[in-house]
């Protein structure tokens, strides 16, 4: 929502679990989080620390911007006048704005959002399982089709596996 509120509205921002960000069915970067070992009094982790990585602009100017086609900038994408400040101005709004969503009225309404800028039917694998990417349930489970069936897989095993298996 950050990337498509500065955006011009043709380029198309999707992701792809667990952290790729797309512009246009390229990577522009990713999003990392580590999140507390230690639960607090409630249950909850003592704090999360989110950390976007996103291409604004090429490294060098003499780089062929069609050379890669799995990999793109922001400004490669037509957002030429975009700085870094926009950038973590506007997601800093839009982050508060979905975590009070989704504390006053649950995940059902974030998950609404993230599944329509979710890119599906892409292999996923971790912890001895591998299967095809589905999307989420409203309880934040991962669907995975695997050879067998249908499964759910909690958020929380995918997202301890992440880092290792994704980053």
């Amino acid at each position: 929502d950050a990337i498509g509120a500065l955006a011009p509205p043709e380029v198309a921002v999707t992701y792809t679990w667990p952290n790729r960000i797309r512009a246009n069915g390229a990577d522009i970067g990713r999003v990392e989080a580590i999140l507390s070992d230690e639960d607090d009094a409630d249950g909850a982790p003592r704090f999360l620390v989110v950390s976007p990585i996103i291409a604004v602009r090429p490294q060098s100017d003499d780089r062929d911007p069609g050379l890669d086609m799995d990999r793109t900038t922001l400004w490669d994408e037509g957002c030429g006048e975009l700085t870094v400040v926009d950038l973590i101005d506007s997601s800093a709004r839009h982050f508060m704005t979905w975590l009070n969503t989704w504390e006053e009225d649950g995940f059902t309404p974030v998950l609404s959002q993230i599944d329509g800028r979710m890119e599906k039917e892409h292999a996923l694998s971790f912890e001895g399982k591998s299967g095809t990417f589905l999307g989420m349930d409203e309880n934040a489970n991962l669907i995975l089709k695997l050879d067998q069936g249908t499964d759910l897989v909690p958020v929380s095993e995918a997202l301890d596996t992440r880092m290792e298996a994704f980053v």
